[in-house]
């Protein structure tokens, strides 16, 4: 909510308290979007790293990988994959001894 916007839900006559709690609001959550953002960012840049250091993938297969594992993700965010299908996929990954711990 920029500065136009306040001034004129003022002139409205909109309680000058509802309209910082609106404002903070929407910083808050526009503040926890771009730690979500960044996040997983970070997570996706080492990811491609330690797959171009430790497995050698090259300018070929790493984006084609990244690229599926992105795929996985906007599924995931779009509800084509539910929780219970990370579950399943966690499931068997433990089979191959890929354990994965929440860090608390």
């Amino acid at each position: 909510m920029n500065r136009k916007v306040r001034r004129k839900l003022l002139r409205d006559g909109v309680n000058p308290k509802a309209i910082m709690d609106k404002y903070r609001a929407d910083v808050y959550e526009q503040g926890v979007l771009d730690g979500i953002h960044h996040s997983a960012m970070t997570i996706m840049i080492i990811t491609a790293d330690v797959l171009h250091i430790h497995l050698g993938l090259g300018s070929k297969r790493l984006p084609e990988i990244m690229h599926q594992i992105h795929e996985n993700i906007d599924a995931f965010n779009t509800g084509h994959l539910a929780p219970s299908d990370i579950d399943l996929m966690r499931e068997e990954l433990e089979k191959l001894n890929c354990y994965f711990e929440m860090g608390v």
